[in-house]
């Protein structure tokens, strides 16, 4: 980008009563954190994607913009603005930007049919969820739970790789099939923290 405030135009096709939507993946400013205007139909939303050296950076390689409700279907125009000169690196604009329309007409049938594939909790305590839950495919499961170290997921009695979903939740993959999935919390550290008394008692 040689100037300030120089844009690049996307041509999006969206289908009618929809939400459209914008990703940028692994877009990055070569030297700075960089502010980002994004603009369609009427809609206009700023993104700020921080320079990977930048102290105060999330984990975050991906920009997802809503561009908005969208009742009249057609052919939109999206403006992406740089608000100063830079280098960018987004090589493969087919394979880096991704544009999504979510159909509200269908929104009530994705939920019923998500419906059919959630867990069905068996027992349930502050610190232990058990139940059981049948997938078609793999999937990600996403408890309403913060993430933390404390909490451990277990498929069929087997330990899981444990992910923070959408920056705060609890998650894991289901592989596909019939599973019985447990939920389990220990206070991080006690099992050392008793290890460590015993020695000083002994």
């Amino acid at each position: 980008i040689l100037k300030k405030k120089a844009w690049i135009d996307l041509q999006i096709i969206c289908p009618d009563n929809s939400e459209l939507y914008v990703r940028f993946k692994d877009i990055y400013p070569d030297d700075k954190t960089e502010v980002f205007n994004v603009s369609c139909g009427g809609i206009k939303k700023q993104a700020i994607q921080y320079h990977e050296k930048e102290f105060h950076k999330i984990n975050r390689d991906n920009v997802l913009i809503n561009l908005g409700y969208k009742k009249q279907g057609g052919q939109y125009v999206c403006s992406v603005q740089f608000l100063s000169p830079g280098e960018y690196s987004l090589d493969d604009i087919k394979n880096q930007v991704e544009v999504y329309a979510q159909r509200l007409d269908l929104y009530d049938r994705y939920i019923e049919e998500l419906s059919h594939e959630s867990l069905n909790i068996e027992e349930m305590t502050d610190r232990y969820v058990k139940g059981n839950i049948s997938v078609s495919n793999d999937k990600w499961i996403c408890f309403s739970v913060p993430y933390s170290s404390g909490w451990k997921i277990y498929i069929d009695g087997e330990l899981q790789n444990s992910q923070k979903l959408n920056y705060v939740y609890l998650g894991a993959v289901v592989p596909e099939g019939d599973h019985i999935v447990e939920l389990r919390y220990s206070v991080p550290g006690l099992r050392l923290g008793i290890f460590i008394s015993i020695i000083g008692v002994i």
